[in-house]
C-alpha cells in the first residue's frame, strides 16, 4: 500500500582516472589538507601490467594550488571513499555530506562540512 521505489539509469560514467592531475586541477579559496584513502573497484577486473586503477593512500591538498600525493599523515583527517564517489565530490554534482549519506563515503563531520564549501 505505501510502496516506494526509484529507478535511475546512465549512458556514461564519469570517474577520475588521473587522480594528481584532476586535484591540480582544482582552486579553492580556503585551504584544505586531508587524507584520502581511495577504493577503485575497476582494478580487480584490470589484467597484470596494465593501468591499476586509482586504488591507494593520498594527502590531499585543496586552495590556490592543489596537490594530490601518494602518502598518509596522521595529523590529517581521513575520508575513505570509492573513485565514483569521490569523482562525483570533485565534479560538484553534490555536497560531500550528501554524497556520504547515499554512497560509499565516510569522514569526519567537519571534514565533509569543509569539502561542502569548496566543492
Amino acid at each position: 500500500e505505501n510502496e516506494n521505489g526509484m529507478e535511475s539509469s546512465a549512458i556514461s560514467q564519469i570517474r577520475i582516472l588521473d587522480l594528481p592531475a584532476c586535484i591540480e586541477a582544482l582552486q579553492a579559496h580556503e585551504e584544505i589538507e586531508f587524507n584520502l584513502k581511495l577504493r577503485d573497484p575497476l582494478e580487480e577486473f584490470l589484467p597484470e601490467g596494465s593501468w591499476r586503477g586509482t586504488s591507494g593512500e593520498y594527502i590531499i591538498r585543496i586552495g590556490k594550488s592543489s596537490s594530490a600525493e601518494v602518502g598518509h599523515d596522521s595529523q590529517l583527517p581521513t575520508l575513505n571513499s570509492n573513485i565514483g564517489a569521490f569523482s562525483r565530490i570533485w565534479l560538484g554534482v553534490r555536497s560531500a555530506s550528501s554524497i556520504a549519506l547515499t554512497d560509499d563515503v565516510d569522514g569526519p563531520t567537519e571534514l565533509l562540512k569543509r569539502l561542502d564549501m569548496i566543492t
